[in-house]
């Protein structure tokens, strides 16, 4: 499904060395595969989620998405594969904070037009649990809350791939084990591929295969 070949990511400083975040990391990911990216805070795990979502480039080496190159696509088209291919799941939720539930759920969808995806949206609220919230705003839900309308807002287009960024590192340790039961078992639902990247090796144990990013370095973890 995912597949990246001697990948570098070098970021210039305004003084001294360039920053090598990552050194020639190559990784395969199966379709259906649940993988987590296991990394101290500034080993590049972050940096990783972003090239594999097409939010970054690289600076050298291959990526493809489903047998397709990425490397040379324009802005546009990186754009429309990240759209069809990708949910996302942030630490801090980046819900927008103005907006309804339903809102931010249905804001993947809005570019296709019709009249279908309003029923998506519901759908994909009621796996969450929070049918019921539709319309609360984010300051009237808890943490968990909020974090499971970002988990449906991944969801609700149907993409192939779930990255998520220390998913549950803003929540407490009860509701995160909550938060991180209920992730998994509605992509598992879904059959599609999940990459968690996180600090954690408690949430690490929880995916079928674990890599370690260290100083931009990918080692092979256990299965």
């Amino acid at each position: 499904m995912l597949e990246l070949v001697d990948a570098t990511k070098t970021i210039s400083l305004p003084f001294g060395s360039p920053l090598h975040v990552l050194r020639g990391v190559s990784l395969q990911i199966a379709a259906g595969e649940s993988l987590a990216v296991l990394g101290r805070s500034g080993s590049g795990k972050s940096t990783l989620l972003g090239l594999l979502g097409l939010i970054d480039t690289l600076n050298s080496g291959s990526y493809k998405v489903d047998g397709r190159e990425t490397v040379g696509l324009s802005d546009k088209e990186s754009a429309n594969l990240r759209g069809t291919t990708f949910g996302f799941v942030y630490q801090r939720f980046c819900l927008m904070n103005h907006l309804s539930a339903f809102r931010n759920v249905e804001a993947p969808l809005l570019h296709r037009g019709g009249i279908a995806w309003r029923q998506a949206v519901i759908n994909a609220l009621d796996k969450v649990g929070l049918a019921d919230r539709a319309w609360h705003k984010p300051d009237q839900l808890s943490g968990g809350e909020q974090q499971r309308v970002a988990i449906a807002r991944a969801l609700v287009h149907n993409p192939k791939v779930i990255l998520a960024d220390e998913p549950t590192g803003s929540l407490d340790v009860a509701t995160g084990r909550a938060v991180l039961d209920l992730m998994v078992e509605l992509v598992r639902e879904a059959g599609v591929t999940l990459v968690v990247v996180t600090h954690d090796p408690q949430i690490a144990v929880r995916m079928e295969r674990v890599v370690e990013l260290v100083d931009g370095v990918l080692m092979e973890g256990r299965p």
